[in-house]
């Protein structure tokens, strides 16, 4: 499975790996590892499997510290239509809280007028 998203902290590799290594920057060794670990938890029908998965791709990024986060969830002002409800009044938007999927919008509705 190819990453869908878009990957600010190592593009290079990033390319390299959804092109299948016709471009960008082939990553060093284990970050490969950590690319097919990731590929395994994507398939693999054992939660136990997955949470082992889990575990050791979290514990090499412990051990590797790829990236050091400077800013993180920081308000950040989202704009919406005065009849679209059930939006929170406060909340955070990041990359790791997939932008608006900890406020379940699946639940957001329009009030008709």
């Amino acid at each position: 499975m190819r990453f869908k998203g878009e990957c600010t902290w190592c593009p290079g590799w990033a390319q390299w790996y959804n092109s299948e290594g016709k471009a960008g920057e082939e990553p060093p060794k284990e970050v490969k590892r950590l690319l097919t670990l990731y590929e395994r938890m994507q398939e693999v029908l054992s939660e136990k499997e997955r949470i082992r998965l889990g575990k050791e791709i979290l514990k090499s990024n412990a051990e590797n510290l790829w990236t050091i986060g400077t800013v993180g969830l920081v308000p950040h002002p989202v704009v919406v239509r005065n009849n679209l409800r059930n939006i929170p009044e406060k909340g955070y938007w990041g990359w790791d809280l997939m932008r608006l999927n900890a406020y379940h919008p699946e639940q957001f509705f329009f009030k008709n007028k």
